[in-house]
């Protein structure tokens, strides 16, 4: 007794696990590549009283259990299992070689399917809220939808809520600001018929901020703007003194000369007076009666004689350089001023400069 208890178990265990309308449908769908029409029937009667498919797993169910009836003969319910087929997929076509008794009731069935259809609706926002989301359905003379599940996101939550038609249009409250969410569409025992947005790509709905009530608003403060401040004192545009203009290349070069010119003439004039200086110790030098110069000796008398000398000549060629650089100092000064106006002249023995300055 024990042991056939543990048998019923494991086998009601198996039949649980089938159960599942993924399993049975591939179970299903070996049958009918076998050929075992009545067994694969009976198991597609399974998947229908499951129910909870998937809407890819109900369009197989509706391919197989359409092909099965009609190949075993019973037109009526195969007529009603294509019309549910093309109102789940309107672009279906038999693809394989099928007997008359199948062609004909699917063809007889194309003619007078209609397409399931249906739409979510933009949610409506009032203070500030969403207070509901609607699905809109299209007309469904065969009656085949029977409810609409709305997946409502929230703040990261998922919300499931199935809701019975009872006309067009199918209606969940949700009262948040902010959501996303999509639907199925579902038929007999929740099979899925239509998909409308995923969980992957779901519609999004926000309400509009609450306005600012009309109390709380004030009046804007007139923005005055500060006085631009008084212009500085100066003189008239008109009275401005033209800004120095740069000092030209040859006016700098013109100073330089000068310059140089004035420290020729200054250390020329000191040898010319250590000059005069030597020849005045000559010329004060003790004499006897004869005129000779007793107060030195030869050898000073010459030494002296070759220094004066010799300050002599550096005096000479300082003064005569200092007075040419001089000259061409001068000559430069002149020519660097725009407005200079010079000419040489014949004055006396020599040349003269003349001009406007």
């Amino acid at each position: 007794m024990t042991l056939r208890f543990l048998t019923v178990l494991v086998v009601l265990s198996s039949a649980t696990a089938l159960a599942q309308p993924q399993v049975l449908v591939d179970q299903a769908e070996k049958q009918v590549k076998d050929l075992e029409y009545p067994a694969a029937l009976k198991t597609l009667e399974a998947v229908r009283k499951a129910g909870n498919t998937d809407r890819a797993t109900t369009v197989r169910f509706a391919e197989l259990h359409a092909i099965t009836l009609a190949t075993l003969g019973q037109e009526a319910k195969a007529l009603k299992a294509f019309q549910f087929l093309l109102a789940l997929s309107p672009e279906f076509k038999l693809a394989g070689n099928y007997p008359p008794r199948v062609t004909t009731v699917f063809y007889e069935a194309r003619g007078s399917a209609a397409a399931i259809d249906a739409k979510q609706l933009p949610a409506v926002a009032k203070a500030g809220l969403l207070p509901e989301l609607v699905v809109e359905l299209s007309p469904d003379p065969l009656k085949l939808v029977k409810e609409v599940r709305f997946n409502v996101l929230v703040d990261g939550k998922v919300t499931v809520t199935d809701v019975a038609v009872n006309g067009p249009r199918v209606v969940v409250p949700a009262n948040v600001q902010r959501l996303s969410w999509w639907a199925v569409v579902l038929g007999e025992q929740k099979m899925a018929l239509k998909e409308l947005s995923s969980a992957a790509s779901p519609r999004i709905e926000a309400a509009a901020p609450l306005p600012v009530p009309a109390t709380v608003l004030k009046k804007p403060e007139p923005v005055v703007s500060a006085p631009p401040p008084p212009p500085e004192e100066g003189p008239a545009i008109g009275e401005w003194a033209e800004l120095p203009k740069p000092m030209p290349a040859k006016r700098i070069a013109a100073i330089g000369v000068l310059s140089g010119a004035a420290v020729a003439l200054g250390i020329g004039i000191g040898f010319g007076v250590a000059s005069n200086g030597t020849k005045a110790k000559v010329a004060a030098a003790t004499t006897d009666s004869a005129g000779r110069i007793t107060g030195l000796t030869q050898r000073e008398a010459l030494a002296l004689d070759a220094q004066q000398r010799t300050e002599a000549t550096v005096a000479n060629v300082l003064i005569i350089s200092g007075a040419a650089l001089a000259a061409g100092g001068a000559a430069l000064l002149i020519f660097s001023r725009d407005e200079a106006s010079v000419a040489l002249v014949p004055a006396g023995g020599g040349v003269g400069l003349v001009g406007r300055f």
